[in-house]
């Protein structure tokens, strides 16, 4: 999505998923930069991802991980992403929860736009799910047990396909690797 640089790709491998490519961010209702690998999906859909440790960037606009939206336009649109981010070089991880274009949040607006560190050890399981007009994300440090974190209503209705992928973007022009189980 957007301006990246050249460098991108994607390759599956005994059960694991390699994104490689860069890409300025996506974060918020602003203009998205980043690799997105996705498929078009019509009516409830759900994606699950073991993330492996992401490198620090140098810029903590880095990030990778789960992404849905209603089209594969960089700017605003109605989306959710889920992403996982390094502090810096400490190898501390914050899970990042931003909902875009919902009539309806719980636990007030702010949960739409949710930063929080994750308790180490990496690597920690991610899911991000579509439920009607609904989309819900979690946290897992075994794949087993699930935290909620944010759940979003978009009243205004989502289109019946939607757009549900591993997204990457290192906060710049240099390209960096994310795997993904």
């Amino acid at each position: 999505l957007g301006a990246t640089s050249s460098g991108s790709s994607l390759s599956y491998a005994n059960g694991v998923w390699t994104l490689s490519g860069s890409g300025w961010g996506a974060w918020g209702g602003a203009t998205h930069s980043c690799q997105f690998a996705y498929k078009a999906m019509t009516g409830d859909c759900a994606m699950v991802a073991l993330v492996n440790p992401f490198p620090y960037t140098g810029n903590t606009a880095g990030r990778m991980v789960l992404m849905i939206r209603d089209n594969l336009v960089n700017t605003n649109s109605q989306n959710a992403i889920f992403s996982l981010s390094p502090h810096s070089t400490d190898g501390g991880y914050n899970f990042e929860s931003y909902q875009y274009g919902w009539t309806d949040n719980w636990g007030g607006s702010n949960w739409a736009h949710r930063s929080q560190t994750l308790p180490l050890p990496m690597p920690y399981w991610l899911k991000i799910e579509r439920i009607g007009n609904h989309i819900n994300t979690y946290t897992s440090p075994d794949g087993a047990n699930w935290a909620p974190n944010t759940s979003s209503y978009y009243g205004n209705g989502l289109p019946s396909t939607v757009y549900i992928g591993l997204f990457l973007c290192t906060g710049g022009t240099m390209n960096a690797t994310g795997t993904y189980s």
